[in-house]
């Protein structure tokens, strides 16, 4: 079944590819959908990679303050702390928040989610765990 969900996915992304280009931002976030499904299903390294990869191209093409971009570093930190990479993954948290500050005002939703997303992370990974 996972191997179905993941062909679908891999399906729209090369589809996006072809339509609209690699770069297009929907194709990105197709990329991104795909990432996720990925490291849903135990493929945490391919995960790794598509997320790096969408960080990326989000950085060069939307800008460092973009939200689809502020949002990238947190789904590949997400996969980076569950594979064990703790320092890479807090450092990627503890980034967000300063742009997200500059980007936005501190209420929009999109500089809120980020920060609380951030704060999560700082808490020791047991209160995490216990107190959801």
């Amino acid at each position: 079944m996972a191997q179905e969900v993941i062909a679908l996915f891999v399906e729209v992304v090369v589809e996006r590819h072809r339509l609209l280009d690699a770069d297009h931002p929907d194709t990105l976030s197709s990329q991104g959908l795909l990432a996720g499904v990925l490291e849903s299903t135990g493929h945490t390294q391919d995960a790794i990679a598509l997320h790096e990869v969408t960080l990326a191209c989000r950085q060069r093409l939307l800008g460092a303050d973009h939200p689809d971009t502020l949002s990238s570093p947190n789904d590949l930190a997400r996969v980076l702390a569950a594979t064990g990479a703790k320092d890479q993954a807090v450092a990627l948290y503890r980034g967000t928040p300063a742009v997200c500050e500059e980007a936005f005002s501190r209420d929009q939703a999109n500089s809120l989610a980020s920060l609380n997303q951030a704060r999560e992370q700082r808490k020791p990974w047991w209160r995490r765990v216990i107190l959801r």
